[in-house]
């Protein structure tokens, strides 16, 4: 997720305007962070997991406003997002049949 941010704000080159900086700030901050070290405590996981996915739903929301004010450069940042996303969330929500029945995340 941190490259992700990284990449986001690279895509989004000198696009101006607050939503481009809040981008630019997340990357400065939360993109450029130490890699956790594994194994660590499930909490400390969970937290930074959670600040970096808040950080990328953000960005989602600042995209869509750049989108919207005509920036073109909103458009490759997305698909960034939407290519880290799209595998998780398949992931996340996967079910297998076993026997009669399913099995699956959540």
């Amino acid at each position: 997720m941190m490259g992700v941010l990284r990449d986001v704000a690279g895509a989004i080159g000198d696009s101006s305007g607050a939503a481009a900086d809040r981008i630019r700030e997340r990357a400065a901050t939360l993109g450029q962070g130490d890699e956790i070290p594994i194994p660590l405590e499930r909490e400390v996981v969970m937290a930074a997991h959670r600040q970096l996915g808040l950080a990328l739903q953000d960005s989602m929301i600042d995209l869509d406003e750049l989108q919207r004010a005509g920036d073109s450069d909103a458009d490759a940042g997305l698909q960034m997002v939407r290519e880290h996303m799209g595998p998780r969330i398949m992931r996340d929500v996967q079910t297998f049949l076993v026997g009669d029945a399913l099995l699956g995340r959540g």
